[in-house]
């Protein structure tokens, strides 16, 4: 980030774009820059891994590894009745972008 030179990015139709919820993890490949970050305060990750390949040479891609959420909480929101809890998915989960 920013975009890269030359990149096409049609702002007019963004309304178009919007999700009717917030998804813990967004992957999104492009062209643009390799990132993983949190926004919306942490609570979704996105993860731009790049291309897998660049012409005839090799480009990037992600390896994530999500840890599971603890049991105890699980079971202590089913008890209450919780129908919605904070996952905290931005303390399980691990981003790295490696290069080909």
């Amino acid at each position: 980030f920013p975009p890269a030179k030359g990149a096409c990015l049609d702002l007019a139709r963004y309304k178009e774009w919007e999700m009717p919820c917030r998804p813990d993890i967004l992957i999104v490949p492009s062209r643009l820059a390799t990132f993983a970050k949190e926004v919306m305060g942490g609570s979704t990750i996105v993860v731009n891994p790049g291309e897998l390949t660049k012409g005839t040479t090799g480009g990037t891609y992600a390896v994530m590894d999500v840890h599971p959420m603890e049991r105890e909480g699980l079971e202590k929101a089913v008890r209450e009745g919780d129908e919605e809890m904070e996952h905290g998915v931005k303390d399980r989960v691990r981003v790295d972008i490696k290069r080909i």
